[in-house]
């Protein structure tokens, strides 16, 4: 089961779309060591902050802060849906990434809107098609 993971993980991080830019971890290496009954997988570091230690912290948040989270959150999820089920989206499979990677906005077009949250663990990932 836990190898099955490993390969659906690999396989949906390594196909591309229009938005794995922007809520997916670059995959860097894959590798499966059957002597060991044991696979690697590593992505790319994806600084930010989880969403549940931002959601322990919320308290310190202004509404509009609070809006703003969720807003990305909602774009993301909406981006990733579009092909895809994540199957495992809870608070500590998000990245909320700093402000500089977001690019939203009425005056931003769709292609281009980047939500600066990352989607991680896709071990239980299902394309859609």
């Amino acid at each position: 089961y836990e190898h099955a993971k490993f390969l659906a993980e690999r396989d949906s991080l390594q196909r591309r779309t229009i938005w794995s830019d922007c809520i997916k971890p670059e995959l860097l290496h894959y590798e499966s060591f059957e002597d060991f009954d044991s696979d690697v997988l590593v992505t790319s570091w994806i600084q930010g902050e989880s969403l549940a230690a931002l959601l322990m912290r919320s308290g310190e948040l202004t509404l509009d802060e609070r809006l703003e989270c969720c807003h990305r959150l909602v774009t993301a999820v909406s981006f990733a849906t579009q092909e895809y089920q994540h199957r495992d989206l809870h608070p500590g499979n998000v990245i909320m990434r700093g402000p500089e990677s977001v690019r939203m906005g009425p005056r931003v077009e769709i292609r281009e809107t980047r939500p600066g949250v990352t989607l991680v663990d896709w071990g239980e990932a299902f394309p859609l098609f």
